[in-house]
């Protein structure tokens, strides 16, 4: 059975550990981001089909995804922001990105 070895309810981050049994052992990190995806949900319903006008809210990403997007420098490239949006379509708030 794992051990919380922290949780910040802030940011809904977990860190447990783990015993393997045969002397190794895992530290799992867990983000509950139930909340952000309810909410790009919410915001997603409200959205206009149309894309006129000069800016748009296409999308909600986790902290610590936000976060390895900055280590590596690919906030800014469009084409990993797609393809992360691809595989989480659920933080999408706008259809059609």
């Amino acid at each position: 059975m794992p051990r919380t070895l922290s949780w910040d309810p802030l940011t809904g981050k977990w860190v447990r550990f783990h015993s393997l049994g045969d002397g190794r052992f895992v530290v799992e990190t867990v983000y509950d981001a139930q909340a952000l995806v309810d909410q790009a949900a919410d915001i997603r319903s409200q959205q206009s089909k149309n894309w006129h006008g000069a800016s748009h809210h296409v999308g909600m990403v986790p902290l610590q995804d936000l976060q390895e997007f900055r280590r590596r420098g690919c906030l800014k490239d469009r084409t990993e922001l797609r393809r992360w949006f691809d595989e989480y379509a659920k933080f999408r708030t706008k259809k059609g990105v």
